[in-house]
């Protein structure tokens, strides 16, 4: 029984961390799209201020790092996400 104890209390720090990493890649482009779906809006409607400029420096600063530190899964997903917004907001 001890054994087990020490094998579960072992185990728990990378299931955690495994676990906190599959909520970062599933949580980040749900955000990522209202993000992009707000600054668009925001646009289109001639609201677009100096805190929707920063944020989509931000915005492009996300996609560079997917590619440049995940690779071209998570930024070819990322640039998808912005483009499906781009599409929902009536962008031709």
């Amino acid at each position: 029984m001890l054994d087990l104890l020490r094998t579960l209390a072992d185990g728990f720090p990378r299931l955690a961390r495994r676990a906190a990493e599959i909520g970062w890649y599933i949580g980040f482009p749900i955000s990522f799209f209202k993000l992009v779906r707000e600054v668009l809006l925001h646009w289109r409607t001639g609201t677009f201020s100096g805190e929707d400029a920063l944020l989509t420096l931000a915005l492009v600063m996300m996609v560079w790092f997917a590619f440049r530190f995940v690779g071209i899964p998570l930024g070819g997903s990322l640039l998808a996400i912005a483009y499906i917004a781009y599409s929902l907001e009536g962008g031709q």
